[in-house]
């Protein structure tokens, strides 16, 4: 188990307003919301805030892999655990912020956290990410109660926004906010490309694509590798390594699937990596890929991750990825589910010249520095009770 390193800092805003923070979010080895919970909390440490973490898996001191936590233990810190802690620790802040995901027992926290606001008369933060439409529809009363009840409803991307206002809530369109994901510029950045596929052991003649996330159904990690086989077929790559850089339970079903189209050789599954590699499989990349189904992504952190190192973006059209890759000067985009698309567009990012500046330029508004700036001033705008 990894220790969570959280900044040393406390005191005053920038502003002047003390801002004083319950951070409550999953803290784990892997996943977007354990990222999101971990790097704003650590951004908002720099500003001066008061920030204290509180995990929806146990232990706020460690990264923990979620299988290491039972269901009624997961399911006891989201709901009773989190209204003793915000009893227990009432006097240190004045805001609960809830990072909260789905399905309905991780969205739960949202509702244990609005409530312990109300009995402790503090103010409440959800952050929601999550972007089904069935989701939304099945449970649109109680996404609705929340949205009533906290004082703002942040999201992470305007379609996520349309969905509630859809489906949800169009009544409470002032109490909904749109700020998106971050990254942390100071591990994601350009380093060279011989430089890291050396530290990796990749050999040096070889083309590189890269896909980082869970392996998970709606990942899309089938449609790749389908797309790498029409690749090597139609233009000989005999030198292209796709590494599909992550762990979950559709392993055994990809690794099948690439003994099935004979890419023992072109398709490795890493397994988990240490956080501090992602950049050097980046770098050692041409681009990422990221084939997730349509509703798969609310965001998608990995995509500005990669933008961040300079490279572009092969993704589908998965919901999240359209508000990334605004333009074919940062990526492509891809029909999701289309293996064949997909082969053909990376095709044309192997053989564009793509403007690293340009692209760096574009993801510099996703550095943490500057979501971190958005939440602060809901914070500090927020009426004092």
């Amino acid at each position: 188990m990894d220790d969570v390193s959280f900044v040393n800092v406390s005191g005053k805003s920038r502003d002047g307003k003390m801002t004083r923070v319950l951070m409550c979010g999953p803290i784990a080895k892997a996943g977007g919301v354990s990222a999101h919970t971990i790097n704003l909390t650590n951004s908002l440490l720099r500003t001066g805030s008061t920030v204290i973490p509180y995990s929806f898996l146990g232990d706020s001191k460690k990264e923990l892999e979620p299988s290491e936590v039972n269901g009624f233990r997961k399911t006891y810190y989201r709901t009773l655990g989190l209204i003793i802690e915000s009893y227990k620790k009432r006097s240190e802040y004045d805001i609960i912020h809830i990072q909260t995901s789905g399905g309905i027992f991780s969205f739960i926290s949202s509702i244990s956290g609005i409530a312990a606001a109300k009995m402790l008369k503090k103010h409440s933060v959800v952050t929601f990410h999550f972007s089904w439409i069935d989701f939304y529809k099945r449970y649109h009363g109680i996404i609705s109660f929340v949205i009533q009840n906290c004082d703002t409803f942040v999201t992470v991307s305007e379609r996520n926004k349309r969905l509630l206002l859809d489906y949800v809530a169009d009544n409470c369109a002032s109490r909904i906010k749109v700020i998106p994901n971050g990254y942390d510029d100071s591990l994601f950045k350009p380093l060279l490309k011989e430089d890291s596929k050396k530290k990796l052991q990749i050999p040096s003649e070889s083309i590189v694509i890269v896909s980082i996330g869970n392996l998970l159904p709606h990942k899309g990690h089938k449609n790749l590798i389908e797309a790498v086989s029409i690749l090597k077929q139609k233009f000989q790559l005999d030198n292209l390594l796709c590494y599909i850089v992550g762990n979950g339970p559709s392993y055994n079903e990809l690794e099948s699937l690439i003994k099935e189209y004979s890419l023992e050789d072109s398709v490795i599954l890493t397994g988990r990596v240490k956080w501090d590699d992602l950049p050097l499989y980046l770098n050692s990349s041409e681009t990422l890929i990221f084939p997730s189904f349509l509703d798969g992504e609310s965001f998608g952190i990995v995509q500005i991750e990669a933008m961040g190192c300079g490279k572009p973006v092969v993704a589908t059209r998965n919901g999240g990825s359209e508000e990334v890759v605004i333009s074919d000067d940062y990526g492509l985009l891809v029909e999701p589910g289309d293996s064949q698309d997909l082969a053909e567009k990376i095709g044309i990012a192997l053989d564009k010249k793509w403007d690293q500046e340009k692209i760096l330029s574009h993801v510099q508004q996703y550095q943490w520095e500057n979501i971190a700036k958005q939440i602060q001033h809901i914070y500090t705008s927020t009426p004092r009770k």
